[in-house]
Parts: structure tokens; C-alpha cells; sequence
């Protein structure tokens, strides 16, 4: 070995940078570059640069990079500490890592802003922010908690966004571990958002999917679908279900296909105006076709029945509340909770306040069986008492909507407590 190539070699450097690391390891392991490339979803050419010390792998690659290495807890905190170090930095001052922009977008959308709205609080153009979001640059360490403040970003993404580093998921391939990837996925905290969007990352960036990642992956778009949905997000949800159906081979009867059709619904009357009427047709266009169950007809029957409301067609909309609830009667002849709250919302959009509150306050404990009905009966109580003119009981259950949608798969919702609340208290100050 001549001079030039030793002082190059591994083991003439000091085991504290990156390149170093990463070959060091894989030669540990026996691993050769493009099997691990092919592992860790990544080109070889992309890890020899990694290698060589030329480019810095974002947060995301890195992980998926030591999973494949199975490395120890030790390991992955060197690995993510060598990452933060001033040189690999300033090669991370470009593109941010994509995950990254993702949730930057979530939280805007989260938070009910627009692009326009936040880029003049942070005091950047739209453009810079449409960027940001597209993770085609980063923001400034300053800019970003400014933006994390703007946004309302829950203490776990503050971390994550602001030091790079996020817990690696406990599994290494998403399709032999499914049980391993949901409870992952599920856990309570406040990184929801980041779990998902990277678990979707993940899957979207790997080449040749088989058939049982491209289903898994349609899987999880829908099971985000119906967190963000959960979370009073139904826009996002919608955009989720397109993606999800997208990837759907049975596009009519499957499952999955007819959930898809509904929340995208849900998401265009979320958006009002044009959107409800066009939701209309797509439900009513949905139930002239087999339902995979009763559950799933009654679902989408609810749903256009909230749609016909809104468009102000009262009769119509009572005739299907009325086809639902005569498919999903308990046995003892009982509404379920959620039927009870599609009661109450129907009895506020034909503007019979008293009788949506007087339905809600009859079945308070039924709601408090699941921290999301109990949020939303609170909220439907808030705006029931808002138009009875009693502002003071308004604040009151909208207090305690707040408290609940502090949960972090509740986020949605404080938009809506927050407006409402905004609505109760004006008429004090007048």
C-alpha cells in the first residue's frame, strides 16, 4: 500500500467522522455496499459518496442505513451525534432532510394557515416557505424556531425539527414486522405526524415495490387518512385517500377502495363551496354500488347526509340520517354514540340548537367512552349554546374541548375550539 492510500484508508483515521463510521461498520458486518444500499432503499452510488466523504446522508437515510447494520443503541447515537457535527451541517444547508418539509407542511395545514399567512408572520416570501415545505432548502436555526412558534409545533417536533434527531422505529422491514410497525405508529405522543410521514417516506422512495409493499403502502396512507380525519383534519385526510387509492387494484369493491371514497368526500366538504355539491355526487355515485358491509353504507349514508345539509336540502338529508340509523341500531334498538353526534350536528345545520343540546346533554357518558366523541360533543355543545346566546356555558364546554384536543391525535380540533371560543367571547366585549 503506497503512502496516499493508508493515510486514506480506515485505519489511519480517527473513528469520529461519519465517513469513517459508516465503512467501518459495514466491513464489521460483512456487508457489501450494494447489498447495503439495496437494503436501506438507497443507490450504491449514494452510500459510496457517504463513504468517501463527499455528501451527508439526512436524518431518514441514516436510519434506515443502521437498521439494516442492526446497530446498538451506542451506535446509533454516535452515528446521529457525528451527523450534528459543524461539517456535516454545512453540507445539510441545502437540502433539508425530505421528511422534514413534509411535516412542516402538516403542521401549517394542522394549524388551518395558509403558505401566505405564515411566510409574512416569519418575515420571508411565499415562495422561500413553498421551498421550506418542498424541502428544497432549510430554514435558519432562528427561522425555524420562529416558524415552530408561528406553527404551534408540539414539543416533539420542536426536537425533532430543531436537532435533526428522531427515534429510530423498533423493526427493520415494515412488511415482515407489521405488528412491530403499527404499535410503533400508534403510540400517544406528539410525533404522530413524523411517524407516518416518514414510515411513508420510506416506502415511496424504494425502487420496484412488491405487491405486498405497494399494498402496505396504500394501507398506511389510509390508516393516516383516518388519524388526520380523526383529528378533525379531514382536507389532509382527503390527500392521504387519493394517494392510498391510487394504489388500489379493486378500485370498486374493495374495503379500503369504498373508506378511500369517503373521506376524500369528507375532505371536499371540509373545503365547502363547490366542493360539497361535488361530494354529493361521489357519495351518492358510491352507494349505487355494493358496500363492502352495513357499517361502511351506513358511514358513507351519514356522510351524505351531512353533505345535503350543508347544501340545504334538509328532507333529503333526514331521509338518509334516517337509512343509517336503521342499518346500525344496537340490539337493544339504542343509537350508537357516533350516530348520536351525527344527530346533533344535523339538528345545528337545519339551525334547532335547543334540540342538538338537549340530545347531547342527555348521552354525556356515552361520549366519554372515547376521548374523540368526547371532544366533539363538547364542541357541538359549545356551538349549540353560541347560537342559544349563552356565551358564558359556551366557554365553559369549549374550555374543556380545548383541554382534550391537547391530546396530540386530537390536534385538529383546537382550530376549531379556538374559533369558537373566539365567537363566545366577542359578544362579551361588545
Amino acid at each position: 500500500m503506497n503512502k496516499a492510500a493508508f493515510l486514506n484508508s480506515p485505519q489511519s483515521r480517527p473513528d469520529d467522522r461519519l465517513d469513517v463510521f459508516l465503512q467501518s461498520r459495514r466491513l464489521g458486518r460483512r456487508i457489501s455496499q450494494r447489498a447495503l444500499a439495496d437494503r436501506a432503499g438507497i443507490s450504491g452510488s449514494t452510500l459510496s459518496r457517504w463513504e468517501n466523504g463527499s455528501s451527508v446522508p439526512s436524518i431518514p437515510e441514516l436510519e434506515a442505513v443502521l437498521q439494516v447494520l442492526r446497530a446498538t443503541s451506542a451506535e446509533r447515537t454516535k452515528a446521529l451525534s457525528l451527523i450534528a457535527r459543524p461539517r456535516s451541517f454545512r453540507i445539510l444547508s441545502g437540502p433539508a432532510p425530505l421528511v422534514s418539509g413534509s411535516l412542516l407542511r402538516a403542521m401549517r395545514l394542522r394549524s388551518g394557515r395558509t403558505q401566505a399567512d405564515v411566510a409574512a408572520q416569519v418575515g420571508v416570501s411565499q415562495s422561500v416557505l413553498a421551498k421550506w415545505e418542498a424541502s428544497e432548502a432549510w430554514p435558519s436555526t432562528e427561522r425555524l424556531q420562529c416558524l415552530c412558534f408561528e406553527l404551534g409545533a408540539l414539543p416533539g417536533e420542536v426536537v425533532a425539527l430543531t436537532t435533526g434527531r428522531f427515534a429510530s422505529p423498533p423493526f427493520g422491514s415494515p412488511i415482515d414486522e407489521i405488528d412491530a410497525v403499527y404499535r410503533w405508529l400508534l403510540i400517544k405522543d406528539d410525533l404522530v405526524d413524523l411517524r407516518f410521514l416518514s414510515l411513508l417516506r420510506f416506502l415511496e422512495t424504494r425502487t420496484n415495490l412488491s405487491v405486498g409493499e405497494r399494498e402496505m403502502l396504500g394501507q398506511f396512507h389510509i390508516d393516516y387518512a383516518y388519524v388526520l380525519n380523526e383529528g378533525g383534519r379531514a382536507r389532509e385526510a382527503k390527500v392521504q385517500a387519493e394517494k392510498s387509492l391510487a394504489l388500489e387494484s379493486e378500485t370498486t369493491t374493495s374495503p379500503r377502495a369504498f373508506g378511500c371514497q369517503i373521506y376524500i368526500a369528507q375532505g371536499l366538504v371540509q373545503s365547502g363551496g363547490k366542493g360539497v355539491r361535488r361530494a354529493i355526487r361521489q357519495l351518492t355515485e358510491l352507494l349505487g354500488r355494493p358496500a363492502p358491509n352495513r357499517g361502511f353504507r351506513s358511514w358513507a349514508l351519514l356522510d351524505l347526509s351531512n353533505a345535503l345539509a350543508r347544501d340545504g336540502r334538509i328532507e333529503l338529508a333526514w331521509e338518509r340520517s334516517e337509512e343509517a340509523r336503521r342499518l346500525t341500531k344496537h340490539g337493544n334498538g339504542s343509537p350508537s354514540p357516533e350516530d348520536l353526534l351525527y344527530d346533533a350536528q344535523f339538528h345545528l345545520l337545519v339551525n334547532d340548537a335547543t334540540a342538538a343540546m338537549s340530545l347531547l346533554s342527555e348521552n354525556t357518558r356515552s361520549f366519554e367512552q372515547r376521548d374523540v366523541w368526547h371532544v366533539r360533543a363538547h364542541l357541538l355543545q359549545g356551538r349549540a349554546l353560541i347560537s342559544l346566546r349563552q356565551f358564558e356555558d359556551a366557554l365553559s364546554h369549549l374550555q374543556i374541548a380545548t383541554h382534550l384536543s391537547k391530546l396530540p391525535e386530537l390536534a385538529g380540533y383546537r382550530l376549531v375550539a379556538r374559533d369558537l371560543t373566539a365567537r363566545a367571547l366577542v359578544p362579551r366585549d361588545i
